[in-house]
């Protein structure tokens, strides 16, 4: 069964800058390659009206799918400082995880 993850990222104000994982070295073609693999059925990334939430909806094929792409090493490494940097700017964060 496909599985969807929604991660919600708000952020205070829009001074504050939306830290993405491929300024913090994930490869710009991560999730194209993985689409092309299969693995990702889908991958949606939008923004609230008022710019302050940021929403990205990811559909794969399976949760065994889901875990080798959020298990990756480099995928892994650049979401942590991605994380770290959400903290450090007063950005929430809440995930999301339903079988489709």
């Amino acid at each position: 069964m496909a599985i969807k993850e929604v991660v919600v990222r708000t952020r205070p104000n829009t001074s504050v800058s939306f830290c993405r994982a491929t300024d913090k070295g994930l490869p710009d073609d991560y999730g194209v390659l993985e689409l092309a693999s299969g693995e990702l059925i889908s991958f949606d990334e939008s923004f609230s009206a008022d710019g302050l939430t940021k929403t990205v909806t990811t559909i794969f094929k399976d949760e065994e799918a889901r875990t080798n792409y959020n298990d990756n090493s480099t995928y892994r490494s650049a979401m942590n400082t991605v994380k770290a940097e959400d903290v450090n700017n007063n950005i929430t964060k809440t995930v999301t995880i339903t079988e489709v």
